[in-house]
């Protein structure tokens, strides 16, 4: 779970912290951000994205490679460009990740730094960015029961600490990992370095002897649940227990996991057939093919007087939408970070409001989102998870995040947190000068 994000020269914002913390200096489970289209929203939510994306760059350097010794051979030097351009959209390299990043017209480094608590230890995650290489990386949690230096890179220096192994025959692991960062940190990450080296099979004792916590921080970052709009592109990437929430729709499955099916279809099921009534139930088709079970998702729906079988990808926008949100609130359930940008689109307002409130409860990781759906200020949870992400309207670029319980004007128990916002009394709601869009309207249409 996280407790704060700063960044600095990301994107669209020069400097901008979230205080994800209430009272003990504890992680709230729940975080919904508001603010005027263009604030930002989306853009601080990218900066979550960043975690996954810096641990995978040497998954890209493989993949090309792997090509290579296929045999691969290129006509000429663009099909060889178009080739690693494709690898890069799908795994992308580090100068690729910090374009993406990078502020407009800033040659300033970008930096972000993630305070966390797993298992209620905190540590903190700072990386540093040029212009197309990390500059410095430096990773602080609980180490022999204390709070300590896991490691320190930069171009002085790379400083591991030797404690991150448990038992003596890790030792030669972390020295292939020293070794390796030697030659290629900066173009990655340490953590991508490191989870490189432990998927290596001639590697497995390193695997077995990185302290427990370390492991515990690399799969939280790594397996970061995120659907995040990222100008005209996405990032989507569930990370389940339950694997069929990955693919909710159809997909394969091991035979050794066909609870898990049942599981999720009888949920599915019950939940669908409660709140549509055109729906009487949903169900898994299945195909068993040797040790896998090819599945995709059904459903019997009341159609022009009678039910019909149907797959469930022909649903409505809205209903498929549903489907996918349910899977990343079930993963927030179980006790996992879950990163949701505009969580709400095609769902009804007062759907989405009962939703939430009957999810929230249960909710034993966290769930930081942006919303636009401001019947959610109208649910109990409000007070202390609602956030603001204010433009000053003189100086668009000053740019702040307050909750609720910041604003030095207190919000009473009676107040309604939805009127107050509504009539601009936190900031971050938007203003259509409506005599020049009429003016404007009639010079188009002359």
């Amino acid at each position: 779970m996280f407790t704060k994000i700063t960044l600095e020269n990301f994107r669209s914002f020069d400097h901008i912290e979230l205080d994800l913390t209430e009272k003990g200096n504890t992680a709230k489970h729940l975080a919904i951000l508001y603010g005027e289209n263009g604030a930002g929203k989306s853009n601080l939510m990218s900066a979550f994205v960043l975690l996954p994306e810096l641990t995978r760059t040497m998954d890209a350097r493989a993949a090309y490679e792997r090509i290579l010794a296929q045999g691969a051979i290129f006509q000429d030097e663009n099909m060889e460009k178009e080739m690693r351009e494709h690898i890069r959209q799908r795994l992308r390299d580090m100068s690729a990740i910090i374009k993406d990043y990078q502020m407009a017209d800033c040659e300033n480094p970008i930096i972000a730094e993630y305070e966390f608590n797993i298992d209620g230890n905190n540590g903190c995650y700072r990386v540093e960015f040029g212009q197309d290489e990390i500059l410095h990386e430096r990773l602080e949690f609980v180490l022999n029961r204390r709070r300590g230096l896991y490691f320190d890179c930069s171009a002085t220096g790379i400083n591991i600490n030797d404690s991150i192994i448990e038992k003596e025959q890790g030792k030669e692991f972390l020295a292939d990992v020293k070794e390796m960062a030697k030659r290629y940190w900066g173009k990655h990450s340490l953590l991508a370095i490191l989870i490189y080296e432990m998927k290596d099979k001639s590697n497995s004792f390193g695997r077995d002897n990185i302290t427990e916590n370390f492991n515990a921080v690399l799969n939280e970052f790594r397996n970061l649940s995120c659907t995040v709009s990222m100008g005209d592109k996405s990032w989507e990437g569930l990370y389940a227990q339950l694997k069929v929430l990955n693919q909710p729709l159809s997909g394969k499955i091991s035979r050794k996991r066909e609870h898990e099916l049942d599981q999720a279809e009888a949920f599915f099921s019950h939940f669908f057939a409660m709140y549509d009534p055109s729906i009487r139930c949903v169900t898994y088709e299945k195909e068993y093919v040797g040790e896998l079970i090819y599945y995709k998702l059904m459903e019997e729906k009341y159609i022009a007087n009678s039910y019909r079988r149907i797959e469930f990808k022909r649903e409505s926008t809205g209903n498929r939408q549903l489907l996918r949100i349910l899977c990343y609130l079930l993963v927030a359930c179980m006790g996992k970070t879950v990163i949701l940008d505009e969580a709400e689109a095609n769902i009804h307002d007062l759907l989405f409001q009962n939703l939430l409130e009957t999810v929230q409860p249960m909710i034993k990781g966290q769930l930081i989102m942006t919303t636009h759906n401001t019947m959610l200020m109208e649910a109990e949870f409000a007070r202390t998870a609602t956030y603001i992400l204010q433009m000053n309207p003189k100086f668009p670029w000053d740019k702040q995040i307050k909750c609720i319980t910041d604003y030095k004007k207190r919000t009473y128990a009676t107040n309604n947190i939805r009127n107050k916002y509504l009539n601009r009394e936190y900031g971050g709601v938007p203003e259509l000068k409506s005599t020049e869009l009429r003016e404007l309207l009639e010079k188009m249409c002359e």
